[in-house]
């Protein structure tokens, strides 16, 4: 921290004296102080920090005597003539500062003279403020406090005795842990991207204003991320198992916020968490009426955050018998689905012997023609079998695999039903109920179409010697027996 800081700090100290000043901290950067002192005490003033604050630029100062406007370059030339023998003239006085400027501070860092300029800042819902903060680290902030006090997003230095610049950088558990929540929320409510997460609000202080005032935030923002949306006027929509609306703006003693804050980790947890910020979000609809505001919620926040446990805790339960009964089901009917592939493998080993027999009668059809001494019926009868061949397995196998295809679909679409069962559990049970016997029938489908390959090759050799046969074949005398010699 810049040790400027120490020296504007007695500048203001010391212009306070004489009067009551009027402060304005009303933005990030600058800080006002309008007072009224002797030109004595002015004089004196400037001549201690001239060189230090005021010549330098770093603090601005303006002065007021009735009518007349001076800055600080004029005020140095005239003054002495203006005022002399009037020590005790008071002058109206306005010193401005830059602090970003003036204290050296980076994106992160910020200095605030007066807390409650720091509180009206710093509020939850302030998206101007976040909007300016770097997400991946440490947030500083340099106050009038008189210990330091921390948590894994945001440091506050007091404003006097610190010193040291550590590293910003926020660890890569917390770095993680902010990029999680982010993402979960991002899906489940609408919040702007630029709003800070509740752990910038969680700390463990003295209880003191400051104290309440960040439980007041915490809550805020911890019911901001569990409920749907925020609205403009610091509203709150929950929709649950009605639609409520809490005010924010209640004034009240947030002493549950840790209690509502509990509430929100539970829901951001890894496993179930959309459940659980549905759960949550029926629940506190349950126990406040549409009128009841954040005071309400935070006198119920302990009875709230133990029904929403216990009725996650059913939930859960539930599921689990669920998700057994479900399983049973699906099981059934994967072996249901099994024994109709299987009738597709008993079909396909019907058509492989049905094949293997069309050879014998294809032989005996054309020893007929031999022995009818006609080569003519000898070709159809081979050239016949060839085309049933081809045709009946061209059918039968396009039928087998439209069955095959039909099972698979109509279980994928059974199997999207249990939404209890997790995808993998049902990919598991298709893998040793249902692939082996597709796999079986896709081995059969192998085997038909090398069968029907092999007699179709056969019965156009055949072909091929019937028409080279010499015409003595078909002189009416070759008998059966002479044929299979042939052969």
């Amino acid at each position: 921290m810049n040790s400027f800081i120490n020296t504007f700090i007695e500048i203001v100290n010391r212009f306070s004296e004489s009067t009551l000043p009027r402060v304005s901290e009303e933005t990030l950067e600058l800080y006002k102080i309008t007072f009224q002192a002797p030109y004595e005490t002015i004089r004196t003033l400037i001549e201690d920090y001239k060189s230090a604050a005021f010549d330098n630029s770093l603090v601005s100062l303006t002065f007021q005597d009735q009518s007349q406007h001076m800055l600080y370059d004029n005020f140095i030339r005239v003054a002495p003539l203006l005022y002399k023998g009037k020590d005790d003239h008071l002058i109206s006085i306005e010193m401005t500062i830059n602090k970003k400027k003036a204290f050296g501070l980076t994106l992160n860092e910020f200095v605030f003279i007066e807390m409650d300029s720091f509180k009206s800042n710093f509020n939850f819902n302030n998206e101007k403020l976040y909007s300016k903060i770097i997400k991946q680290e440490l947030v500083r902030v340099y106050l009038p406090i008189d210990v330091e006090i921390r948590n894994e997003y945001l440091l506050l230095n007091p404003l006097l005795t610190s010193n040291n610049r550590t590293n910003f950088d926020l660890s890569k558990e917390a770095a993680a842990e902010f990029e999680r929540i982010l993402k979960i929320r991002d899906d489940s409510c609408r919040l702007s991207s630029d709003m800070f997460i509740p752990e910038l609000f969680l700390i463990n202080g003295p209880d003191n204003d400051l104290k309440l005032w960040f439980d007041k935030n915490l809550l805020g923002i911890s019911l901001c991320h569990i409920g749907n949306k925020l609205m403009e006027d610091n509203i709150v929509v929950l929709r649950g198992s009605k639609n409520i609306e809490i005010d924010l703006c209640d004034d009240f003693i947030a002493n549950n916020a840790k209690c509502i804050y509990d509430i929100f980790k539970f829901s951001y947890e890894e496993k179930h968490n959309t459940d659980k910020i549905e759960i949550s979000r029926n629940v506190i609809t349950i126990y406040l009426n549409t009128s009841e505001g954040a005071k309400k919620l935070n006198e119920l926040a302990p009875t709230i955050e133990k029904t929403i446990r216990s009725h996650f805790a059913a939930y859960i339960d539930n599921s689990i018998k669920k998700f057994f009964n479900d399983r049973k089901d699906v099981i059934k009917e994967a072996h249901k689905f099994a024994s109709d592939i299987k009738g597709g493998s008993d079909k396909l080993m019907t058509y492989i012997n049905a094949s293997l027999i069309g050879i014998v009668t294809a032989i005996f059809a054309g020893s007929l023609g031999l022995s009818k001494g006609e080569r003519w019926f000898l070709l159809l009868a081979f050239g016949l079998h060839v085309i049933a061949f081809l045709g009946t397995y061209l059918a039968n196998s396009k039928f087998v695999r439209k069955r095959l295809e039909d099972i698979e679909k109509i279980y994928d679409e059974y199997t999207s039903k249990f939404v209890v069962l997790a995808e993998e559990e049902l990919e598991d049970i298709k893998r040793i109920y249902i692939e082996p016997s597709i796999k079986n029938v896709k081995g059969y489908l192998k085997t038909y179409r090398r069968v029907t390959i092999g007699v179709t090759i056969f019965m156009i050799i055949l072909i091929g010697i019937g028409l080279y046969l010499p015409n003595t074949f078909f002189d009416g005398n070759v008998t059966p027996k002479d044929v299979f010699k042939m052969i």
